[in-house]
């Protein structure tokens, strides 16, 4: 039987990070992002937003649906026997509507891979490492509660950084709050989120994005994705060659 505890877990202790929503069933070993945001339903020459609108939604519905776990302030501890449930409304305009494809402005959304048992050790916010860029140093000096795990998105190269435009992050600390951890195998248990909406990614423009999360215990490697989530936004329009 496999086991996903901290101690003997089959991933290791570091977890990476997961991207949503997937990808179709025929493309599922692709990281991009693909759609012209000016076209709904795809057909044989055209990847339309309508699909990845549609899976948003079906990811965010287990949810939407949740009943179960309790709703607990930033920064608070579940009740004994019980957990933290993950805040809907900390998802903003990105947990509603047709979540920016139709704008060209795309919601993806950021979870850390389930490792029951995991408790960051989240970092003294006067020391924070240096590789640790300003914009997000900003957003953590901001932060009313400071044990989080930051999350920082960013374009790979210096064209993907030029070429990706403002990006938004929902909740704005762009953390996992303290409240939501350890991560533990109960039912309707479900992993807390971060939104990155990208505001004004160029069109027409392959962009290479890397997303990392910062706690003292979560390593970062880019071969084995420990600490990590890399894919690819092409946002497209009736004015571009369309590739599917």
């Amino acid at each position: 039987m496999f086991r996903w505890t901290v101690k003997d877990s089959i991933i290791g202790s570091s977890p990476a990070l997961g991207v949503r929503p997937g990808q179709s069933w025929k493309l599922i070993d692709s990281s991009m992002i693909n759609f012209n945001k000016d076209v709904e339903k795809s057909d044989k020459d055209t990847v339309g937003w309508g699909e990845w609108a549609n899976r948003t939604e079906e990811f965010l519905k287990s949810y939407k649906n949740n009943k179960l776990g309790q709703n607990c302030a930033a920064g608070a501890e579940a009740p004994i026997g019980d957990f933290c449930k993950f805040n809907q409304a900390t998802l903003g305009p990105c947990a509603k509507g047709n979540y920016g494809y139709n704008q060209g402005k795309p919601c993806v959304f950021i979870k850390l891979n389930k490792i029951y048992g995991l408790t960051p050790d989240y970092h003294d916010t006067t020391a924070l490492p240096n590789e640790v860029p300003a914009e997000a140093v900003a957003r953590i000096k901001k932060a009313g509660n400071k044990n989080q795990v930051w999350i920082d998105c960013h374009g790979e190269q210096p064209a993907d950084i030029e070429a990706m435009g403002p990006i938004k992050y929902y909740p704005a600390d762009a953390g996992f709050d303290s409240s939501y951890f350890p991560y533990k195998n109960q039912k309707g248990y479900l992993s807390p989120l971060i939104a990155v909406q990208f505001e004004k990614p160029a069109v027409g423009q392959l962009l290479h994005i890397e997303c990392r999360a910062y706690a003292k215990n979560i390593d970062y490697h880019k071969r084995d994705k420990i600490g990590r989530a890399h894919f690819e936004i092409l946002v497209r329009d009736n004015n571009q060659v369309e590739l599917k």
